[in-house]
């Protein structure tokens, strides 16, 4: 699977060259891992005492955000990004479905829609999968993910890890937004973040015993100044007797982010070299613009979170795989600044960062090589041209007018209309077609609107990628699909997603291609189709879930052995673009 690009929440980045699909990738691989599902795991009912070894199905890791680049005088790295910054990942091997390799039966705990939140309030700190039964990723880490909670179990305390199906648990998994499979989940006190490690069980059972240290270091002042530079960014609390809530707080937010940041604790009546300080504060240290944040007031939850989001990141800095997760979690719109050369990095840099010191905490500023990742132009609506700048919030964008020199006066003013909605985002568009006389009605970024919440009709939206494989071979069962509905209420539809943008009014999350969402008459609400790519399985799906799903005629997978339509697939396979340069 080649992926160029990264996502966190609802912001993306891709590559319009090659982003290959994430969340559904083997979906149309028609096979059950032969697996004795019910003889390895623990199904949890709310009591641990009363689990008794039972089978899970194999592992729904962590769904890979990465970074990918790829030139031949920059080797190729993929960075696994989730909550602390893009962590150099090790692939592992999707496996055969053809092998009859068994899963050992493990420890791990079987969750399910109703037992969920009780596991999670139960054990204040545990990691959960999210998988699905087809998924050879998941299948290709139980043993590891067994491994591990086998060894986990074995800790005083013992520590309990846990599966869910999501094909079969669907509530829990819409509710936690699970859009892709494998992924795993940390649980601190109950707060989910995403499991960063590597995919192997020395890795996982690391990362639990990590979890297990203090999160917050006792900083003395002979041990102060060594810990102040030992990281990029340190965190110090200054507390004393009367400041114990405010040390809670910061203990609190510090198990949190534990990962992303180092945090200490000191006393506060004592005296630091090199620092003065009030009681209860807290210091930033950093190795970056002015070195040194300090909030000494107010220190409730939120105003420590708004301080370190706004304090520990550069006003301007290099993106890439080690910080651009960080940038995705600030939530903040991102202004890219693209440089061809070492010269317009300085110059023009110079022109934006005044720009970014006066929106810090509002906006990210960010620099990026386009030697490197170029690509991304296109997905902000710029040309390969450089040096260009845009803003981009979601799937959301603002390019800098690129016929006109980039100025401190240009970039403020796209800036404040970003920022108070005065002007408009930019939607990426192919021309709409003129007919339509295809089974398989052609959507684009301008006709959106028009066909896919068209209130009257349900609409089964496929979004794909022209050099994707699996959207290759999902054109005979797409067009079979389409030719074999014939009611006017019912629309099969197809959207090419590296040309045209998908209105943010409608909140769709696209995370890889294929993705295939059905809007419902009467609607603008949509569903994502989470099943296999099959012929019978994508009809079922809509005549349970359509408005008008009782049009929807009864079909079996036999009608998808069109000859001439599998030799048009094949022939496209053949004409897959290779990737020759860095992309985001």
């Amino acid at each position: 699977m080649d992926e160029s690009g990264f996502k966190l929440g609802d912001r993306t980045m891709y590559s319009d060259a090659k982003y290959e699909t994430s969340e559904l990738e083997t979906a149309n691989q028609k096979w059950t891992p032969r697996v004795q599902h019910t003889s390895h795991t623990r199904e949890f009912r709310g009591n641990l005492s009363t689990n008794e070894g039972v089978p899970f199905v194999p592992i729904r890791l962590l769904k890979t955000k990465v970074f990918k680049s790829f030139s031949s005088n920059f080797n190729m790295k993929i960075f696994q990004f989730v909550i602390a910054g893009l962590a150099a990942l090790s692939l592992v091997s999707a496996g055969d479905p053809e092998q009859d390799d068994v899963i050992p039966p493990s420890d791990v705990v079987v969750l399910t829609s109703d037992t969920h939140d009780a596991f999670i309030a139960e054990h204040p700190l545990t990691l959960v999968e999210y998988f699905a039964p087809w998924c050879p990723h998941c299948k290709s880490l139980a043993p590891e993910y067994a491994s591990a909670a086998a060894e986990l179990k074995e800790l005083d305390p013992p520590i309990s890890i846990a599966s869910v199906d999501c094909t079969t648990e669907n509530v829990i998994c819409d509710k936690l937004s699970i859009q892709g499979f494998p992924t795993l989940k940390l649980f601190r006190s109950g707060v989910a973040d995403d499991y960063k490690g590597e995919r192997t069980a020395k890795s996982i059972v690391t990362t639990i015993k990590k979890q297990l240290l203090p999160a917050v270091s006792d900083v003395s002042p002979e041990s102060f100044e060594n810990f102040i530079i030992s990281e990029k960014v340190v965190i110090v609390g200054f507390f004393d007797e009367k400041s114990a809530a405010e040390r809670k707080i910061f203990t609190e937010i510090a198990n949190v982010q534990r990962d992303s940041f180092l945090f200490g604790a000191a006393d506060g009546s004592k005296t630091f070299k090199g620092h003065k300080h009030t009681t209860p504060s807290i210091a930033l240290f950093k190795k970056f613009d002015e070195g040194l944040a300090v909030l000494s007031e107010d220190l409730t939850s939120e105003n420590i979170k708004d301080f370190i989001s706004k304090t520990s990141m550069p006003i301007m800095d290099e993106v890439g795989p080690d910080n651009y997760e960080f940038y995705v979690k600030r939530g903040l719109p991102i202004g890219f600044f693209f440089y061809g050369s070492a010269e317009q990095r300085e110059q023009v840099g110079k022109v934006i960062e005044p720009v970014a010191k006066e929106f810090v905490g509002k906006i990210s500023f960010v620099y990026l090589d386009s030697a490197k990742f170029g690509a991304h132009a296109p997905n902000l609506a710029l040309k390969e041209e450089w040096p260009a700048f845009g803003f981009q919030d979601g799937l959301r964008k603002w390019p800098l007018d690129q016929s006109k020199p980039i100025t401190e006066e240009a970039v403020r003013a796209l800036a404040k209309g970003v920022l108070d909605g005065s002007i408009a985002s930019t939607l990426k568009s192919e021309p709409v077609p003129e007919t339509q006389d295809e089974p398989v009605i052609t959507v684009v970024g301008d006709s959106f609107d028009k066909i896919v919440l068209d209130t009257k009709k349900d609409v089964l939206l496929e979004l794909y990628a022209p050099w994707c494989g699996h959207c290759k071979k999902l054109v005979p069962t797409w067009d079979t699909l389409a030719k074999t509905i014939t009611s006017d209420k019912i629309v099969i539809a197809k959207m090419d997603g590296t040309t045209n943008d998908i209105p943010p009014s409608t909140k769709v999350d696209l995370q890889g291609f294929p993705t295939i969402l059905l809007f419902k008459a009467g609607s603008s609400e949509f569903m994502t189709y989470q099943g296999d790519r099959s012929l019978a399985s994508l009809s079922a799906f809509l005549k349970e879930n359509a408005v008008h799903g009782s049009e929807v005629p009864e079909i079996d997978d036999s009608a998808e052995q069109d000859p001439d339509l599998l030799h048009e697939e094949l022939d496209l396979e053949e004409l897959e673009p290779e990737v020759e340069r860095d992309e985001l």
